[in-house]
């Protein structure tokens, strides 16, 4: 298939055969995505929506976990969502996959009201006014909260899922009681929590939630996802996440 390149993109392989594009002058996808789509289960014949979907690594990884499933994602930054959608169409996969250029915070104008069986999101880590403002508006979107908030991503997880649907994320681990709170105010009450570690004897920097709508209150606490043995060597368990 031909599909167009712009002069700072390229072709990544991913595992199992498949491409993604990417550029050196919007994000690259990070280990967080791959961690992410990793903690999602297999659903057959599911309805899944990712918000805010980057360059769509994520909709390719879970389409190679649940060929079955449909799958759509929304991405506010026009540069960004050509690039998923290019790299959708590389892969041959737009029976399964869909990549619209849209707001997270209008979607019921692209998504039905409980529509979704599983909400997928890696959203921005970082409140807006936190840190130094990268001034590519890519990167900024990427790690700050430039056009949508925590509140506003859970708002559309629970508009968007059917009783009983399930939101994954991933986010910094400093923000667990903010996001605790949020979901807990939400009707999606949190079933599974693992906390990501750079290594053993580090503190965790990443928390992986699963939430389910109208769910019960209990939630099961995971064994930490250990991500270096030693500086610069993965875990056993990320090389099998890589597929190593």
């Amino acid at each position: 298939m031909n599909i167009l390149l712009k002069d700072d993109e390229r072709i990544d392989d991913l595992n199992r055969g498949m491409k993604i594009i990417q550029s050196s002058s919007t994000p690259c996808f990070s280990i967080d995505a791959v961690l992410l789509a990793d903690f999602v289960p297999a659903r057959s014949n599911a309805r899944i929506i990712e918000l805010g979907s980057g360059t769509g690594i994520i909709p390719l990884l879970l389409a190679q976990k649940m060929p079955t499933a449909k799958i759509s994602g929304i991405e506010i930054i026009a540069e960004m969502c050509s690039q998923a959608q290019r790299s959708v169409e590389l892969n041959h996969l737009t029976s399964y996959i869909e990549i619209i250029h849209g707001d997270l915070r209008d979607t019921t104008q692209y998504f039905g009201k409980d529509s979704a069986d599983i909400i997928v999101v890696n959203p921005p880590y970082y409140k807006k006014g936190h840190g130094r403002r990268n001034q590519d508006d890519a990167f900024a979107a990427a790690r700050v909260e430039e056009y949508c908030t925590l509140e506003d991503i859970i708002l559309a997880a629970k508009t968007l899922l059917k009783p009983f649907g399930e939101l994954y994320l991933i986010l910094t681990a400093s923000r667990l009681v903010e996001l605790l709170v949020l979901l807990a105010t939400s009707s999606l009450n949190p079933e599974k929590l693992r906390i990501v570690q750079p290594y053993r004897d580090k503190d965790a920097n990443l928390v992986l939630v699963a939430a389910r709508k109208c769910g019960k209150a209990s939630m099961q606490i995971l064994p930490p996802l250990i991500v270096y043995e030693s500086k610069g060597q993965y875990t056993k368990e990320i090389l099998d996440i890589y597929g190593r």
